[in-house]
């Protein structure tokens, strides 16, 4: 019996060694999200659309009085906040609340991502393209305008970033005007796509305006 069980198990270590694996062994997981497994269907636009909200609520719910209200001269001295101070006399310096732009380029990826892909499928209707086009555009003006508004010379991207080894990883800024004529063109394209709906939650003609 024992000469038996070690000839069988001779004879299956004999094939586990003579057996080799020739296949891929780059296997695409169905469950992992890149940029070749995106932009295959409308959802997949507006699934991006909902995350380019989310990221533009989560960065401007901290940021955006600190961006407005603080630095509108309606504010006076803080005996107790030296935060407030800086804030209020404009010193956007790297350690002061309110200088990190971000949340803002992040959202303005969101967009370019958008608008680079959006002709890549058939839309089942042409009305649904043009909604999801006109809050890729109005996004990434009103986030442009944030920023040129704040700091003036910036960079101006507008190719959506799908690879670490993409050439404008490390972008320099750009003129000011550069910033405003995007935006203008962005704003405008936006008012020529979406012509009706009152969204409360996203882009709409009344927004746009």
């Amino acid at each position: 019996m024992k000469i038996k069980l070690y000839f069988a198990t001779a004879i299956a270590i004999s094939f586990m060694l003579c057996s080799a694996c020739h296949d891929d062994l780059d296997i695409l997981q169905p469950s992992t999200f890149t940029s070749n497994s995106m932009w295959q269907e409308e959802g997949d636009f507006t699934s991006i659309v909902n995350g380019m909200y989310s990221c533009f609520r989560s960065g401007t719910s901290e940021n955006l009085d600190i961006w407005g209200d603080l630095r509108s001269g309606c504010y006076g001295d803080a005996i107790l906040n030296s935060f407030a101070n800086s804030v209020r006399t404009n010193m956007l310096v790297e350690d002061c609340e309110g200088s990190n732009w971000q949340s803002l380029y992040t959202t303005i990826n969101y967009a370019n991502l958008i608008i680079k892909h959006i002709n890549d499928i058939s839309w089942t209707k042409e009305s649904v393209k043009k909604e999801v086009a006109a809050n890729a555009y109005f996004m990434r003006a009103w986030c442009y305008f944030q920023i040129v508004r704040l700091w003036g010379d910036a960079p101006l991207l507008t190719a959506g970033f799908e690879s670490t080894d993409y050439k404008l990883m490390y972008p320099s800024r750009g003129p000011a005007s550069d910033i405003y004529a995007q935006v203008e063109a962005d704003i405008t394209e936006a008012g020529k796509l979406l012509t009706s709906g009152n969204s409360l939650y996203q882009a709409s003609p009344a927004a746009i305006n």
